[in-house]
């Protein structure tokens, strides 16, 4: 549209590399290792310059099959950003790193019972390339811990959850959430679902 804003129709190319590991490994008869990591490096143009973007993501998965209706899994992640904009003399980051340790058991009468732990820790900074002091720098951790319960198979079918968050920039806070399901055979399936938070 030539008559819009800011009207410029000329080429900014943008170019990306990008690279994804994945592997598993059995350690045992019960135990298992899953990993993967996703990188790229994104060279973005416009009008006045243009911007290098690297993001790295990567997680490892250790899952225990303790019995025939025990499992509980170690779940550990982490991501990167690093963006730089040599032509506005700005650099952004962000880091993340998170925890989980998850834990399933199957109880009688097809009624499953799940819970865990979450930790996370979250970074941020955005700077001067041109190393100045910066201009924003944070860190915030939070910790939840929840625990669910469902009945997945038969004509009905229900799940409910309790879980309580603990986050440096929000505060504590207790939510809920459950949700009922009907199977009507050849007419469909009616589902009804409430939750908070």
């Amino acid at each position: 549209n030539p008559q819009g804003f800011s009207y410029d129709p000329d080429a900014d190319p943008y170019f990306a590399n990008r690279a994804a590991l994945t592997g598993s490994l059995v350690l045992g008869e019960t135990v298992s290792l899953d990993g993967q990591w996703l990188a790229s490096d994104n060279d973005i143009a416009f009008d006045q310059g243009r911007s290098r973007q690297r993001q790295q993501s990567g997680g490892l998965t250790l899952a225990h099959q303790i019995s025939a209706d025990w499992r509980q899994e170690l779940q550990l992640g982490a991501t990167r950003e690093d963006l730089e904009t040599p032509a506005f003399d700005a650099r952004f980051q962000s880091r993340r790193q998170q925890l989980d340790w998850l834990q399933q058991y199957r109880l009688g009468g097809g009624v499953e019972l799940s819970g865990g732990l979450s930790l996370v820790d979250e970074r941020g900074r955005a700077g001067s390339l041109s190393g100045g002091p910066d201009n924003y720098r944070e860190q915030r951790q939070r910790q939840a811990l929840w625990l669910g319960m469902r009945q997945p198979a038969g004509r009905l079918s229900w799940g409910a959850t309790l879980r309580h968050d603990d986050d440096e920039g929000y505060g504590s806070d207790l939510t809920a959430s459950a949700d009922v399901g009907l199977a009507l055979g050849d007419w469909g399936h009616g589902w009804l679902a409430w939750g908070e938070g």
